[in-house]
């Protein structure tokens, strides 16, 4: 078995940051998966859901309410890859930093 990494993010109303962010891990990542927590479970209405589907993103349903550690946690047990890095969707890797792989 291969050794894998995988990106998670927690989002909601995240228009304006998530095409650069998954643009960015798709080079990355071998999975990215989100937790779309508004409070009390809103949807976004920007457009984020819809970014999501054309990255085709697992994307999970919840609400903010209880914390971003509850969430946190929930991403982190939705892992399928041998190593989960979170990361926030204004969060950028910079071109200068050379590719790792896991091995």
């Amino acid at each position: 078995m291969s050794n894998t990494i995988g990106l998670a993010m927690n989002v909601y109303m995240e228009h304006n940051a998530l095409p650069g962010a998954l643009e960015m891990a798709s080079r990355f990542y071998d999975d990215i998966w989100v937790i779309h927590a508004g409070p009390g479970g809103k949807y976004s209405t920007d457009g984020t859901i819809e970014i999501l589907e054309q990255y085709g993103v697992r994307v999970m349903f919840d609400k903010i309410d209880d914390g971003f550690g509850v969430l946190r946690t929930k991403l982190l047990r939705a892992a399928t890859t041998t190593w989960t890095m979170i990361m926030d969707a204004d969060e950028r890797f910079f071109p200068w930093i050379p590719e790792f792989a896991c091995s």
